[in-house]
């Protein structure tokens, strides 16, 4: 988990996304972020998932594909919503 983390922050480090939750699943991530605009969303959730899977990759000793390449937008308006999503 410490080697996910590091990765995820050296993303965060450029200013324009930031990873504010996130939670693994079995079978799926679930991150709460915030961007800037549509194009910094786009590249900072490419950014997260290839860190990801590199980490994943690294942790575990091997190579090859770890995620699928799509993922689902929901935009959280209020901080009901927020705090739903985290719960």
């Amino acid at each position: 988990m410490a080697e996910l983390e590091r990765s995820w922050r050296e993303v965060c480090q450029r200013g324009r996304f930031r990873l504010a939750h996130y939670s693994i699943q079995s079978d799926h991530v679930h991150l709460i972020v915030e961007a800037s605009s549509a194009w910094d969303l786009a590249c900072g959730l490419k950014a997260i998932a290839a860190r990801f899977a590199r980490g994943v990759n690294r942790i575990f000793d091997r190579a090859g594909r770890v995620l699928a390449d799509r993922c689902r937008v929901h935009v959280l308006r209020t901080p009901r919503e927020v705090r739903s999503a985290i719960a």
